[in-house]
């Protein structure tokens, strides 16, 4: 996989410093890669590479040691999808969903392709960091979200029938929304 190029390099800066800003000096990967994959043609094509890479991994092996140590922009689940085939591509995501051993990782980027797919499985996310996911309309009944961080998750109109949410962290604005509550 060829290497990013200073160019490349300061447009990802960039970026992550433009994001870190709106989150209290941390920056959110997966916003500043779609970000920089909008703005560089170049990152894009690489995009591809990478999701190719771990889209072989999968077929070949039935797990991808790419998928488990970085979070994917949407543009590479995209992709990782097409390549892996729909098929193949929801059954990895069941399986990292239904486990408990993946990493955060793993379990974040078979989110996003459940997203994508609809996989349709019990997940168990406890203690997975979810801020700032999209998981609006998800069905996330009966998911283990023991401890996971929701702030800033987007949850509107998400099932979280008999979701395990002990200890989660979750802001009372987006219990509501996953609630389908008004305030006042």
């Amino acid at each position: 996989m060829p290497s990013l190029t200073p160019d490349q390099l300061r447009v990802m800066e960039r970026n992550a410093l433009l994001n870190a800003v709106g989150h209290a000096g941390k920056a959110e990967v997966g916003a500043v890669v779609s970000r920089s994959l909008g703005e560089s043609p170049e990152l894009r094509a690489m995009a591809k590479d990478v999701a190719k890479a771990a889209a072989d991994q999968i077929i070949d092996q039935g797990t991808s040691l790419i998928l488990q140590s970085r979070r994917f922009s949407g543009l590479m689940i995209k992709f990782l999808c097409d390549l892996t085939g729909h098929e193949t591509a929801r059954r990895w995501a069941a399986t990292v969903l239904h486990e408990a051993g993946p990493s955060e990782a793993a379990k974040q980027n078979a989110l996003a392709v459940d997203g994508q797919l609809k996989v349709g499985v019990r997940k168990r996310l406890a203690g997975v960091d979810l801020r700032g996911q999209n998981l609006a309309g998800e069905d996330l009944s009966d998911a283990d979200l023991r401890g996971a961080r929701l702030t800033a998750a987007k949850l509107d109109g998400s099932d979280i029938w008999r979701a395990n949410l002990m200890g989660c962290i979750i802001s009372p604005k987006v219990l509501h929304a996953a609630l389908n509550c008004r305030s006042k």
